[in-house]
């Protein structure tokens, strides 16, 4: 199941990004959570019969969910739709798979891993976008004081310590996803966790290496740190599935 969420001002970035998987893959169901969403275009979203529409229960969670400029929102909807489904591909509505990889051929790629001891690529979750930094330089310290990790240098530098975009992410429903999803959606219905203090989006500079760039990812931090805690090299559950872009338009 692909799986996305959008609020209103991203209703056409999900529509072209859903158009794009559409062309690759015509019957592929899409289930797409609604954190603003007009009637009117849910009603428009209903006449494809792939795309499934659910409105984001904000009663559910901390009042503090309903910021999404924190991003505590993807990590809460990872974790119920893992519960529903085996196999999930989250996709940000800005993605744009443009030359995706068979997803049979990803499927016999993990499928082939798992028996070859010489694989290193063992993980159940896999992550496809390089953000072009490391963890370091996007780290605001108050996330430490909640996922501490084994040695702060190997965060600062691309051979092991490369920061993965959350904006599209493989997983598949194992006792090792259960427990990242576990302690990354602990961490969305913290109030300190996935906002530490003094943490912002916008950086003071941009984002490499060993310099801390005054600036926070929230979800994709949180996510990244959990999974380098666990492999110690993001090269572990980096993979390629072909060719992805972005877009930073919203509309």
């Amino acid at each position: 199941m692909f799986v996305s969420a959008i609020s209103s001002d991203h209703f056409g970035n999900f529509l072209q990004m859903y158009n794009l998987l559409k062309r690759h893959w015509p019957k592929q169901k899409v289930l797409l959570y609604s954190l603003d969403l007009s009637d009117t275009q849910i009603e428009k979203l209903k006449e494809d019969e792939n795309i499934e529409i659910r409105k984001f229960n904000y009663k559910k969670y901390p009042k503090y969910v309903e910021n999404w400029a924190e991003y505590r929102f993807k990590a809460v909807i990872l974790a119920e739709a893992i519960r529903e489904f085996p196999n999930i591909w989250w996709t940000d509505s800005h993605n744009r798979w443009l030359e995706p990889k068979p997803l049979a051929t990803f499927y016999e790629e993990i499928a082939k891993c798992q028996g070859d001891v010489d694989c290193d690529k063992k993980s159940s979750i896999m992550m496809f976008v390089n953000s072009t930094h490391s963890n370091y330089a996007v780290l605001t310290e108050g996330l430490l004081d909640y996922f501490p990790t084994f040695n702060i240098d190997t965060l600062k530098y691309n051979d092991k310590g490369l920061q993965l975009s959350a904006a599209f992410v493989y997983l598949a429903r194992t006792q090792f996803t259960l427990e990242i999803l576990k302690w990354h959606t602990l961490c969305a219905l913290e109030e300190k966790c996935m906002n530490p203090p003094n943490a912002k989006l916008k950086c003071d500079s941009t984002p490499e290496w060993d310099k801390y760039a005054g600036c926070f990812r929230y979800d994709q931090s949180s996510l990244n740190l959990l999974m380098f805690n666990s492999f110690r090299n993001h090269n572990h559950y980096f993979m390629d599935v072909g060719k992805v872009t972005r877009t930073y338009d919203h509309y």
